[in-house]
């Protein structure tokens, strides 16, 4: 199953048994590259979604097409380097979800002109960038009955690839002014699974 996300916060229900994953929003990123040799660290709160690929995984059989998106917050470290005035690249984690699930995101953007992030001098700018992810989601529990006792345990996961790029034109007005704004698109892969496991029993005689 594909996703396409254009800046836009997504996401979906969790239900008693739900098998979800956490996914970053397509969010507009700063033109600014660090800098020739210049590293940056910081935190990100942005938008998220928790990607359900079914509302109770421990139906007979599981229904993984009762899909669903719901609102979400991703928090987490980031770091970019520049390796040179122009061309930088980061890593970015972030957590979040009911299951505070964990995504991991790797970019890589080039500046065609303005100032970095290091000169901070007054005047516009223009970047262009693609970045790529992953995240999983687990989960396990009893299937559904009607009758009698608990049904056989179950186990599911589901796996987020995510592909994505974007462009940014921003201006600087002063040395603590950064205004910009730009357009920015990711693709999503979901792909997910629940199996039954079955239950041993012995007897001796």
């Amino acid at each position: 199953m594909y996703i396409f996300l254009l800046l836009a916060g997504i996401l979906a229900s969790v239900g008693c048994q739900s098998l979800d994953v956490n996914i970053p929003a397509a969010r507009i990123e700063s033109p600014e590259s660090p800098g020739k040799r210049k590293f940056t660290i910081g935190g990100t709160g942005v938008a998220a979604g928790a990607f359900s690929a079914t509302s109770n995984a421990g139906e007979r059989p599981p229904d993984l097409t009762d899909t669903a998106l719901s609102g979400s917050l991703q928090l987490g470290p980031f770091g970019e380097y520049g390796f040179t005035d122009r061309l930088s690249t980061a890593l970015e984690a972030g957590f979040g979800g009911t299951d505070a699930s964990f995504f991991m995101v790797g970019k890589i953007k080039y500046q065609f002109f303005g100032s970095t992030w290091a000169e901070k001098k007054v005047g516009p700018q223009l970047s262009v960038w693609g970045r790529l992810g992953t995240g999983n989601g687990t989960e396990s529990g009893e299937q559904k009955v009607v009758f009698g006792g608990g049904g056989y345990p179950w186990s599911g996961s589901i796996t987020d690839t995510m592909a994505g790029a974007g462009a940014s034109f921003g201006y600087r007005s002063s040395e603590k002014i950064l205004l910009y704004a730009g357009i920015a698109a990711d693709k999503h892969n979901l792909p997910g699974s629940a199996d039954r496991i079955p239950k041993l029993t012995s007897k001796c005689l």
